[in-house]
């Protein structure tokens, strides 16, 4: 993960309104945040030390204890500037719950927290799709410590599995974004007789 993971390297705070965004990885199954939810609520926590004029919107994954992982996630971002948007079983869902919450409200940079085989396939190329007029941030956690092996999120309990579902789909959207449409014309006969 190492090799394919993004990991920027964010331009000093200098008081820019910045909007942090950190990836919902869910709770276990015996009521605890996933290692992977925890890791990125300690990264956003060190965000908001370097960039304090910052709004965080997070969310729970839909998978699993909503409610439970709405109150821890509230118990560590207490007394920060950081708003619940609901709920999400995917990044999309999560970038449409952001722009819910923050509206027409304008950031000058996007911070968009996750994990290093989450941040290769698609996070920034989704988070950049949101918000196409900012520049978005991806900052990681290692993958390692995203694995939980009582994860309700199937993909993240284990390594090679979160690997394989995050990692080797991203050439092939690479590929379907740059040539896809013009392959498909190429190989689809539209100028077929038509029955007399």
């Amino acid at each position: 993960a190492h090799l394919v993971s993004t990991k920027d390297q964010v331009p000093p705070g200098d008081n820019k309104k910045t909007l942090i965004i950190p990836v919902a990885h869910g709770t276990t199954y015996d009521d605890h945040l996933t290692r992977g939810s925890f890791h990125v609520c300690l990264r956003v926590k060190q965000l908001l030390q370097e960039f304090q004029n910052s709004l965080v919107v997070f969310g729970s994954f839909s998978g699993s204890n909503i409610g439970l992982e709405k109150n821890l996630k509230d118990a560590l971002f207490e007394h920060l500037n950081a708003i619940h948007y609901g709920t999400a079983m995917s990044t999309i869902d999560e970038l449409v719950g952001v722009l819910e919450v923050i509206g027409d409200a304008n950031f000058d940079r996007v911070i968009f927290v996750t994990d290093e085989a989450h941040s290769c396939r698609g996070g920034r190329i989704i988070c950049k799709t949101f918000f196409p007029h900012t520049p978005v941030y991806v900052s990681t956690i290692s993958l390692e410590s995203a694995i939980d092996t009582k994860s309700l999120m199937g993909t993240y309990r284990n390594p090679w599995k979160a690997l394989v579902c995050q990692v080797l789909p991203t050439p092939i959207y690479w590929w379907w974004a740059h040539n896809g449409p013009e392959y498909l014309a190429t190989k689809a006969n539209f100028h077929q007789q038509v029955a007399q």
